[in-house]
């Protein structure tokens, strides 16, 4: 969720026409070579037919999506000479590029807005729809364009910056009105003071009943009773939306959240990760409620992860320098050792099921072996106590044999 500063170098030298992108790139920025070079081409503006290369530092650190589209051509243009290298010193720019060279909206515009704070660096370009959500950060001044043209345009001084788009009316910022509230609520006397006081002293909260009692309906009404989000918790609320892609690029998030995930939810889905890591619905939850519903039928992973959560703050597992989905799993091994402590019935479980011969593998050791007739009963050679000739796979031959030694 945290902002990480990338330098954009580009080396143009004569040779064989080439365009490589170096420092553990991703399909996606890698795919970026041809969108740029279109978008360029488009835009009235020279591609130099000569080796290219350009590098995204720290190479040790992973780059995904298209954002990148935008640096990338920034940086062919300055190392060719047609935008100067100083204009782009002192600048941030995140934005996907069109084979027209039209700028199309990415996600996190507010998490680079932040990054560019932190680094100190004055100006940020992000496409039209998206500068008013990065305008929220006011210790940048944000360049909203439609064009790559126009973003060489405004750095060479050939053209005033544009102004802010019109504030849009934001979905995720629901009048009050629309909200669910907790005084509609008929009956419930006994539990309506605990919610209260679980929502005044943010503590966690159970909801125990067969379906239809009105947990969800209680559930969804206690964001009502909460107060406003402050400008600190709507900032870093909208921030981890738009992350996600569920901003639509309009003002501040100023509803509190409220998330309802599927009782079949994967870890990951949960507490985030994946492939490309991307926030859960723990995090889409920050400063509001989350509604895990049936929490005791969620899978043991999921369970085990989200009381991890809980209990280590914080919580973080790396693999190649990036989070991925390895954390979750080794989150849930640990919080699964405080579950099952050793000679547990779970563990033994565990044990006779990793030493038990598995089926078709002749060379496997037989062990947890329990007889089950009388001793000596055909238990020589035999898998779960089971006398020799009666397995599945012994056919109407052994069933026969069984048989009538039964009758004998």
């Amino acid at each position: 969720m945290e902002s990480r500063r990338v330098w954009v170098e580009a080396d143009i030298r004569a040779g064989l026409p080439a365009f490589t992108i170096v420092g553990l790139a991703d399909m996606a920025v890698r795919e970026a070579r041809e969108r740029v070079r279109s978008a360029i081409t488009n835009s009235g503006f020279e591609f130099p037919q000569k080796r290219i290369t350009i590098n995204l530092a720290p190479a040790y650190l992973r780059k995904i999506g298209p954002g990148f589209d935008l640096p990338l051509a920034m940086s062919v243009l300055a190392a060719s000479g047609q935008v100067e290298a100083e204009a782009v010193a002192d600048c941030a720019m995140a934005g996907e590029l069109s084979l027209t060279g039209e700028l199309r909206p990415v996600r996190g515009a507010l998490a680079v807005a932040q990054g560019a704070a932190v680094h100190g660096i004055g100006r940020v370009i992000v496409p039209a729809s998206r500068a008013r959500e990065a305008a929220l950060i006011e210790q940048v001044a944000v360049i909203g364009v439609t064009a790559l043209y126009e973003a060489v345009d405004v750095l060479a001084g050939r053209r005033e910056v544009p102004p802010l788009p019109e504030p849009q009316p934001a979905s995720e910022a629901a009048s009050a009105v629309d909200l669910p509230d907790l005084c509609d609520v008929r009956g419930h006397d006994a539990l309506l003071p605990a919610i209260v006081v679980a929502a005044a002293g943010g503590h966690n909260l159970f909801l125990h009943g067969p379906p239809g009692t009105g947990k969800t309906m209680l559930a969804r009404r206690i964001p009502s009773i909460l107060p406003p989000l402050t400008q600190a918790e709507a900032i870093e609320v909208t921030r981890i939306h738009s992350i996600s892609g569920l901003h639509s690029g309009g003002g501040l998030v100023e509803a509190r959240p409220f998330r309802a995930p599927h009782h079949t939810i994967s870890p990951s889905g949960l507490v985030g990760g994946g492939a490309v890591p991307t926030p859960g619905e723990v995090t889409l939850a920050h400063a509001s409620v989350c509604r895990c519903p049936y929490y005791c039928l969620v899978g043991s992973p999921s369970a085990l992860m989200s009381r991890a959560t809980r209990s280590i703050t914080p919580l973080s597992a790396t693999r190649g320098g990036r989070p991925c989905a390895a954390a979750v799993r080794s989150a849930s091994s640990q919080a699964a050792s405080w579950r099952s402590p050793p000679g547990s019935a779970s563990t033994r479980a565990v044990s006779r099921r990793l030493t038990t011969r598995r089926p078709g593998n002749r060379r496997s050791r037989r062990s947890v072996c329990r007889p089950s007739g009388p001793t000596g009963a055909g238990t020589t050679g035999s898998a779960g106590g089971r006398p020799a000739g009666t397995g599945p796979r012994s056919g109407r031959r052994g069933r026969c044999r069984t048989r009538a030694a039964r009758e004998s």
